[in-house]
This record gives structure tokens, sequence and C-alpha cells, in this order.
């Protein structure tokens, strides 16, 4: 497979025709060499999920990297273990200075004109897709504009002008679904009544904003905190999660799930996490705000 240290080349090989992915290769390059002393690539590894570890970049901002044995990585349980944490509003103006955009973001403005329901395209695998398919369905059927914000890095070949072709032959468009490209995410979510997708990394940016959000998938980063209704039905009575809760999700999720590559001290705490994984202290005891506690680790 090659040696961890130098994955981070193989990494940006398979991305050089997605530039807002490939800038990151630079946090890929630096977790491959702090790991590189103590793990082989068949140890840890980005793709292949069989792997004794797993590492992302992480959810909405890349640079806050994921370790595990695959518990939000790979899996996302509902555990609610954020509710143990102690709220730290110095996270959430921490988060509140973010991008809290995985991958960049166009460039343009949008002014809206009318109330909208925002929706976040992805279209990567087919669930993404048939979800879609379901939310233009439910913008037409209960007449509410919904904004379809295309990916600034859709990955996968993602091809939106054949998709909406395949859309406007099943008659999927109408005056309530309006498709969005090349506007920026912030004013998109700002003035957004409510955020829905399949599941998308957006979510964190109106989960900090105090927006209401819903997700389809089952399992998603935010399924203890975010609610899930697969079939859209009744999404319009959600309401935005209470200001405390999202606070203390974020306290947890940053400590706890989080490794801050612009934080300080993030490489010790790393190798640290390793250690307790060596240890044998499982991959959920090291994502409980208690049992980090009680290791010293926060």
């Amino acid at each position: 497979m090659g040696s961890l240290r130098n994955y981070y080349k193989q990494w940006g090989k398979q991305r050089l025709k997605d530039p807002p992915k490939l800038m990151r290769v630079k946090y890929v390059k630096e977790f491959c060499e702090i790991f590189d002393p103590y793990l082989d690539l068949s140890e840890l590894h980005w793709e292949d999920h069989s792997c004794k570890y797993r590492y992302t970049g992480g959810y909405g901002n890349f640079h806050m990297m994921r370790f595990s044995k695959g518990m939000y990585v790979d899996t996302f349980p509902n555990l609610n273990q954020y509710k143990e944490a102690v709220p730290d509003e110095d996270v959430y103006d921490y988060f509140k200075e973010q991008g809290n955009d995985r991958y960049g973001q166009h460039s343009r403005v949008f002014e809206p004109q009318d109330n909208y329901f925002l929706f976040p395209l992805q279209m990567t695998r087919t669930k993404d897709y048939e979800n879609t398919i379901k939310a233009f369905k439910w913008a037409t059927e209960n007449k509410k504009l919904v904004l379809f914000k295309t990916h600034p890095a859709p990955g996968d070949m993602t091809d939106y002008a054949s998709i909406f072709r395949t859309f406007f032959k099943m008659g999927l468009f109408s005056d309530y679904t309006k498709v969005v490209h090349g506007y920026r995410s912030e004013e998109l979510v700002e003035n957004a009544d409510l955020v829905f997708s399949s599941d998308s990394a957006l979510s964190l940016k109106a989960f900090i904003k105090g927006k209401p959000i819903v997700h389809m998938r089952e399992h998603n980063m935010m399924n203890d905190i975010v609610p899930t209704y697969s079939n859209l039905d009744g999404i319009e009575k959600v309401v935005e999660a209470p200001l405390e809760e999202r606070i203390r999700w974020l306290t947890w999720f940053y400590h706890c799930v989080c490794h801050d590559f612009h934080g300080e001290g993030y490489q010790d705490k790393l190798i640290r996490k390793l250690k307790f994984y060596e240890d044998g202290h499982s991959d959920e005891d090291l994502h409980s705000w208690k049992y980090l506690k009680n290791l010293g680790h926060i």
C-alpha cells in the first residue's frame, strides 16, 4: 500500500480535478506525518474501511480532522453523548468565527426576493439522488419555494446539467423549485426559513446560526440533535434547537470528535488518543465527554 507518510500524494492525485478538495491536501499530509512513526498505512487509512483506524476531514471545517476506529467517520450512532458536556460559549464563539464550509464556497452574494427553504445538493450517491427527487416533489406538492444550491465540489464526477435535464423530463421542475449556482452559502443559509438535505455539512453552518434543520439520511453526523425526516412529512413544523443545546453539542463535538489542526497542542492530543486505544479504551469510551474528562484529555 505504500507508506503512511506519502499517502497524501495518492490522496491528492485522486482529487486533481477538484481544486476545492485538492487545497485540503496539506491537512492530510500533516495528519499522516504525525502518525507515521506509530502506524502503517495498512492500519490507518482514509478510504479503506477495513483498516484498524480511520480518519477524514472535519465535518463543516476540514481542518477539524476526525480520527477513530470508525465512529463519527464511518458510523454515526445516536448515543446522545453530547448531553454530558458542559456548554462552553467560547467554543460556540470560535465556531462562529470559522467559515464552516468544508470545501470553501462560491463567490456570488445571494439577495432573496421571497421566503424560501434551502436544500444543499450533493447527489454523489444513489440515496442522495433519490432524496433530491423527494425534495423536488415535496416543494411542488406543498407549494413551498425551495432553493436547490449546487455543491462547490460535488465529487464522483457529478454532472448537474445532465441530472437536471433528467429532472426536467421527469416533470420535477415547477414554480416552487429553483436551482441556485455560484452563490455563497453564507447568505443563502442566513436568509432561509429552514435548511434540509439528504445530509449536508451546511447543516453545521445553519446549526450555528440557529436555523431549523432537517436531515433525510437515518445515520449522519448530527442525528442526535438534528431531526431525521426520511419522507419530509411535517418538516415545515420543525424549529431550531435551543441555544444552550447547540452550545452543548458544539462543545462535545469540538473536544470529543474533532482534532483542530488550527488549535494548540493538537499533535499531542492525537497521539494521546492513539495511546488510549492501544491501552484498550473503546471507540465509544473515547467519544464520551465524561470518560475523556476522567482520563484528563479534556
